[in-house]
């Protein structure tokens, strides 16, 4: 026997022996506190041998994620601290109710041995019985995914779904709740049956008078009409809505309250007819004391906006003497413009009675500005004080707002010290009730930014905010606004590098007027990435979630990385919910664990769609340009429990019909790049001529392909390899009309009918620098690729081609416009174009490319005479493609865009030399709808001249997105 095996022993007899009355013992741990170090010292030593770990678990517990999570390795010295942070790291998980901790004694060391239970947590909603308006029931369910599953919640929610049903009119509705176990990981998932049935009706309103004597004959018959005409009226031979009762009680009472009944009781009585359906109201109105406000002599404001000022002090307004309600009514004249308003008030026995002199409105015929010496007056009316002018008439809101934004025009430039002393009003001699604003300016000393240092971090000065002041070689005004972007700039940066709290504080060096900014920086200490804890418990390989991640335990915490990793989760498309936040209750010095939360989604989903459409819409339509669609998609989610799905779809139209299936994988033999396999069929019904309802040829393509793409940040790189069968058709099998076509569009009779198979290899590079992938308004975008295809049959070899496009698009903010341009360029390496199969030809026209030419209408255009004799333009594409778009996009309303745009391209299928001589353009204007998935888009666009007879000189379309 060795020396380090006769130490080990006499290391492990000592550890057990430290132990040996604690052997076989447990204690049971419910939550971490400050009794966690004391019980386990009671079962524990300070540090000892741990021979061996093992873990229980009611629920389905992962291997791999236990002793991540634990950090405990067998056959290793371990400390008490260390099985506490183990006993922490577990509860983390927000699923386990208590821990079991058991101590044996083994051969060398000790046997730990967890017993973990769980509670049983919510998993999420369905609702059955109801297709629309489900969101307004499920608001009603507080429980979160995740979390604890609770009872009482549980009913308080349906008591809640329950009153939605019967203050919506469905009174005989019923919700129930089926709730389903799930005992593999303690789940709960609450299906919620909601039986709406008929909605009831109301069918008879009364309204029962008590107490109504104090109302005089006049009083009663005007409550009456009011009654009949504009309350029982409105809710009569209505569906039951609680909504709407509420709001006519509510009318009600305002206008009691108005006629001086402020302490008026209503009370509502409903009887149901459960059988029919019908719901009869019976409104009690109790009248108490009458204190009715009386208005004389007010022609600006109305007897109800008088009454709402008072109506503003509640109930009591009776209470209240009338020299003090007279006074609020002055200030509120006062507020716009009447400043010689007189109120005289008297008080009666049941009533209150103002007498007004409003007087003259106060017109604002000038302002001036007094003290003003560094800033132009001029600009300071026409910016600021406009309104006040426009409107003539002395308004106090628009009057405080301009004197608002005065001061924080001088504090932007440079003026941090000005400040409004003194507003007067001067009469006007020769204008009635005219006057002139006088505002007296203190703007005290203009300071300029001299300089921005940032101590002991020079290298930021470059970078951000500070770079705009180190290019101006001038001086400028110091904004207090810049400083302020500067410090949350500052803040930011070092978050991201890690430090938690940072402190920011400026540093004001004057010389004179000339101010120099030092940023003093005081860091915190470093946060580093801790623990990932995944929160509850699922059957998804933990391994497969931590691949996803774009930080390590360690790493230095940043934001950026956190929110990458959520997105490349987000993008599996295999969970529901996705949701990750840095655990700050629980914080380390030096770390900061995120606490991860993911629901897996349904495994199959269903999507169905189906409308109509229009195929053309540049010329008069027939009904042959309109067209059913009809489409679905099938979704297997994660069916290899790796992050996968399967994915099929159809779509179909009288003009085409696509097939296809597709599966995806994330990753690929264990390496971070996206694969996607894929099947399809597709069958398009050309139409090719304007004019012309018949089909002119049809293309079918079947084949398999798979992609391999790495997205890294912005940038995205791909490959399609597959091997595709192209096949064109004509609606008629006679020669003589195989010719034509073929002579038509320029392609070599030869291909028509043939299968003919292609390998082909398409490799992609994508560079995305956009702000918005939907309505972007500043940024750069690009793409190139490069599509090869290589036919098998001999007999065609002819046919091969290398088919080149690059796509670059610019947009750049000018204050409230976008400016945004796109440059696109295509090429087809071929001798011949005859035998480049239409599909892959260049085309131009349409809501995307030239938008006075209807889609893939632009020329070169061949001629084709049908059977009848009627010839008509049929495009033919090119082999070379040029296209230039530019845009000005500018708002119009908060929803509402204009556009006016330049559309350039040539088509050419000689080569690139000849498109120079084929220019066609497009000049118009467009109109941008925002709606929740994109802005819906009409554009018109103006041809520069007409190259062909019959064409018409425009194009419009309707369309969702923006052209590029």
């Amino acid at each position: 026997m060795s020396f380090i095996t006769v130490f080990l022993l006499f290391l492990s007899f000592f550890s057990s022996s430290a132990c040996s009355q604690k052997v076989s013992q447990k204690v049971t741990f419910s939550v971490i506190d400050e009794q966690c170090e004391k019980k386990l010292a009671e079962l524990l030593s300070q540090d000892f041998f741990l021979e061996g770990v093992s873990y229980t678990c009611d629920v389905h517990f992962q291997e791999q994620e236990f002793f991540y999570l634990t950090e405990l390795k067998k056959n290793a010295y371990v400390t008490r601290e260390q099985v506490c942070f183990a006993l922490s790291m577990l509860f983390k998980k927000n699923k386990f109710r208590s821990i079991a901790l058991e101590c044996h004694e083994g051969v060398h060391g000790l046997l730990l041995h967890f017993t973990i239970k769980s509670f049983w947590t919510f998993k999420k909603l369905i609702i059955k019985g109801i297709l629309l308006g489900q969101d307004i029931y499920r608001q009603y369910y507080s429980l979160e995914p995740g979390n604890r599953f609770d009872l009482q919640k549980h009913k308080h929610a349906l008591q809640k779904v329950n009153e939605s049903l019967k203050s919506d009119g469905f009174l005989t509705g019923t919700v129930s709740a089926d709730l389903r176990y799930n005992q593999t990981v303690k789940e709960v998932t609450v299906q919620l049956n909601v039986k709406r049935n008929k909605r009831f009706i109301v069918k008879s309103v009364a309204v029962k008078q008590i107490n109504n004597e104090v109302l005089d004959a006049q009083e009663q018959r005007l409550l009456n009409t009011f009654l009949e005409k504009k309350f029982t009226r409105q809710l009569k031979k209505r569906l039951y809505s609680k909504k709407i009762i509420n709001s006519q009680t509510t009318l009600l009472k305002n206008y009691l309250a108005q006629r001086g009944f402020l302490n008026t009781s209503i009370v509502l009585h409903e009887k149901i007819d459960a059988h029919n359906k019908y719901v009869n109201l019976v409104f009690e109105i109790n009248f108490l004391d009458k204190k009715e406000f009386v208005f004389f002599g007010n022609a600006f404001f109305s007897n109800e906006q008088l009454f709402q000022v008072i109506n503003n002090f509640g109930q009591s307004a009776w209470l209240l003497p009338a020299a003090l309600l007279a006074q609020e009514l002055e200030r509120y004249y006062r507020k716009k413009g009447f400043w010689k308003v007189a109120i005289e008030s008297q008080e009666d026995k049941d009533r209150y009675f103002f007498v007004i002199q409003e007087g003259q409105r106060a017109l604002v015929k000038k302002i001036v500005f007094k003290n003003v010496v560094a800033l132009k007056e001029r600009s300071l009316v026409s910016l600021h004080f406009k309104k006040v002018l426009k409107n003539e008439q002395f308004d106090q809101d628009i009057f405080n707002k301009a004197c608002r934004l005065l001061v924080e025009y001088y504090h932007k430039n440079g003026f941090l010290d000005a400040r409004i002393l003194t507003h007067d009003f001067e009469s006007v001699p020769d204008k009635k009730n005219g006057y002139t604003l006088v505002i007296t300016v203190d703007e005290g000393e203009r300071y300029y930014l001299n300089n921005v240092r940032i101590k002991n971090f020079e290298k930021l000065e470059h970078k951000g905010p500070f770079a705009q002041v180190h290019k101006k070689r001038k001086r400028h005004p110091l904004d207090a606004l810049l400083l302020k972007e500067q410090r949350i700039w500052l803040v930011n940066y070092f978050h991201e590098q890690g430090y938690r709290s940072v402190g920011v504080t400026p540093e004001f060096v004057r010389h004179e007027n000339n101010v120099d900014v030092i940023w003093h920086v005081k860091k915190g200490t470093k946060t580093a990435f801790g623990k990932t804890v995944v929160q509850g418990v699922s059957s998804f390989p933990f391994e497969y979630v931590q691949r996803e991640l774009q930080y390590k335990d360690g790493d230095t915490w940043s934001k950026q990385r956190l929110k990458k990793s959520l997105a490349y989760l987000k993008e599996l498309n295999i969970f529901d919910y996705v949701h990750g936040f840095p655990d700050y209750v629980h914080k380390h010095e030096t770390s900061t664990d995120v606490l991860l939360k993911l629901q897996k989604d349904d495994p199959f989903e269903v999507k169905l769609r189906g409308g109509f459409g229009l195929r053309q819409v540049a010329r008069k339509t027939t009904l042959a340009d309109f067209t059913y669609k009809l489409g679905g998609d099938f979704f297997v989610k994660n069916p290899a429990n790796v992050g996968d799905y399967v994915h099929i779809s159809g779509d179909f139209s009288r003009s085409y019909k696509n097939v296809s299936g597709k599966y995806y994988r994330p990753w690929i033999f264990d390496i971070p790049i996206n694969t996607l396999f894929q099947v399809y069929h597709s069958a398009y019904e050309y139409p090719g001529c304007v004019g012309v309802d018949h089909t002119l040829y049809e293309v079918i393509q079947d084949g398999f392909l798979t992609r391999f793409s790495k997205k890294i940040n912005r940038v995205e790189v791909g490959v399609n390899v597959g091997v595709e069968w192209m096949k064109i058709l004509l609606p008629s099998n006679e020669n003589i009309m195989a010719a034509r076509v073929a002579q038509a569009i320029n392609f070599a009779p030869d291909f028509v009918k043939k299968r003919v198979p292609y390998f082909m290899i398409e490799p992609t590079l994508v560079i995305d620098f956009l702000d918005s992938p939907v309505s972007p308004t500043k940024g750069l975008f690009t793409l190139i690729s490069s599509k090869s295809m290589v036919p098998f049959k001999a007999s065609v070899h002819n046919a091969y081609f290398v088919k080149f496009l690059i796509e670059q698009s610019f947009f750049i903010p000018l204050k409230s416009l976008v400016l945004a341009l796109r440059l696109r360029f295509g090429h087809i390496l071929h001798k011949d174009f005859a035998s480049i199969m239409p599909t892959e030809r260049f085309y131009l026209g349409g809501a995307n490319s030239i938008r006075s030419y209807a889609t893939d209408q632009a020329p070169p255009l061949g001629e084709f005479e049908d059977e009848k004799g009627n010839k008509s333009l049929v495009p033919q594409g090119g082999k070379s493609m040029v296209n230039v778009n530019g845009e000005i996009r500018f708002p119009l309303t908060q929803n509402f865009a204009g556009v006016f745009f330049q559309d350039l391209g040539a088509l050419s299928s000689t080569g690139v030399s000849e498109l120079s001589g084929k220019l066609i353009a497009a000049s118009g204007f467009g109109l941008r709808y925002n709606t929740p998935i994109g802005p819906l888009s009409f554009d018109i666009g103006f041809k520069w001249c007409k190259l062909y007879k019959d064409e018409r000189l425009y194009a419009w379309f309707l369309t969702f997105g923006h052209a590029f």
